[in-house]
């Protein structure tokens, strides 16, 4: 049997965020004699390492690049140069260039950038930074990948589209894992005590981007409203405690539930009935496909890609408006037939069984190239 395929995949962490959880999802379904996984982390470890290590894969921890760009670019250079990867594939944009370059010192002949970051308003400041990346990476990968048609033309500008290297590569997902099921949501609320609850629920990690502040001033007018409501966030991050401050400082220690990073997220999303997402920015936003998989109506800001939207169950609301817009929209939809839209999911394309041997397919064609 040939060896398969090596790709090593540098990315800032391995715990709960989209972009891990993307590149979990796609190795569990892939062929692994085909095509082998390791990666580069620069965080300790995750929450997702111990799974990618049973199915074989290997996890070098380097120095935290944004603190010590300089350091971690140096150690990403020995493991490129010491270890026979086919393919190095970075996650990022800015922050990815110094290791992009080392791998070309390294004499590594396959470089894909795979851009997950979109931004519809951008400051002057990232405007500049964002033209610098563009530049870089288009000077030193050889293919480039992008989560959503979006995230390309921002990480890679608008002529990207006419490139040959070029790929779009959606997160999908295990759709018949998400698939509604109302025995499971029966029992996730009684376990989690809202049985009787109008539940709004969000899932990310606390960092400035996911918006969480305008979202927990979004819920205390729904509260106020209806106090029959409560919401659970899922996730974790820097910002988590800044949050736990407001809720409190709002009097709704009661009434919202921080579950922190959790793994059965497809559990958790059957006893949510509304799914909030006011974001930034995102490069696409997997979990709203996850949640419109599930029957959830989803509401999510403006600055989401449009391309997230496979079912009638999401609304985009502009986030320049303040949470009263959000806070009403969402109490006027409360109440609905839930409905499983797994098929629609499926047939838009978003199924990780199928879209997994689909990326196979590329690695082996950039490779044999």
């Amino acid at each position: 049997m040939e060896k398969p395929v090596r790709v090593l995949h540098v990315v800032s962490s391995l715990g709960s965020g989209g972009v891990a959880m993307s590149l979990l999802n796609s190795y569990r379904h892939m062929n692994r004699g085909m095509i082998h996984y390791d990666f580069i982390s620069h965080r300790s470890e995750g929450m997702i390492e111990r799974e990618l290590r049973d199915l074989g894969s290997k996890v070098y921890h380097l120095s935290f690049r944004r603190k010590h760009p300089i350091k971690s670019a140096i150690e990403s250079y020995k493991i490129f140069k010491n270890e026979n990867y086919d393919i190095i594939q970075f996650h990022g944009n800015l922050e990815v260039c110094p290791a992009l370059f080392m791998a070309i010192l390294a004499k590594k002949g396959i470089r894909i950038c795979h851009t997950h970051t979109f931004m519809q308003s951008a400051s002057f400041f990232q405007r500049i930074t964002n033209l610098l990346a563009k530049i870089l990476i288009r000077a030193m990968a050889t293919n480039y990948f992008a989560c959503s048609k979006s995230a390309g033309k921002w990480g890679f500008g608008q002529s990207i589209e006419n490139n040959k290297k070029y790929n779009v590569v959606y997160n999908e997902i295990d759709v018949n894992k998400f698939s509604f099921n109302n025995k499971v949501r029966e029992n996730k609320r009684k376990e989690l005590g809202l049985e009787d609850k109008i539940v709004i629920g969000t899932i990310g990690r606390f960092v400035h981007v996911k918006n969480h502040e305008f979202l927990i001033e979004v819920f205390s007018q729904i509260y106020k409203a209806n106090q029959n409501t409560m919401m659970i966030m899922i996730g974790n991050g820097d910002l988590e405690e800044q949050v736990r401050e407001k809720v409190v400082s709002l009097g709704l220690e009661h009434s919202v539930v921080m579950l922190g990073a959790q793994s059965n997220v497809n559990e958790l999303l059957q006893a949510i009935d509304v799914f909030v997402l006011p974001s930034k920015n995102e490069g696409f936003g997997m979990v709203l496909i996850e949640a419109q998989t599930s029957g959830v109506k989803c509401f999510a800001s403006n600055k989401v890609p449009e391309e997230v939207k496979v079912t009638d169950l999401l609304t985009f609301l502009p986030i320049d408006e303040g949470p009263t817009v959000w806070s009403e929209t969402v109490l006027e939809n409360i109440n609905y037939d839930r409905i499983d839209q797994s098929n629609t999911v499926r047939e838009a394309g978003f199924d990780i069984n199928i879209g997994s041997k689909v990326l196979q397919e590329l690695y082996m064609k950039i490779y044999n190239k």
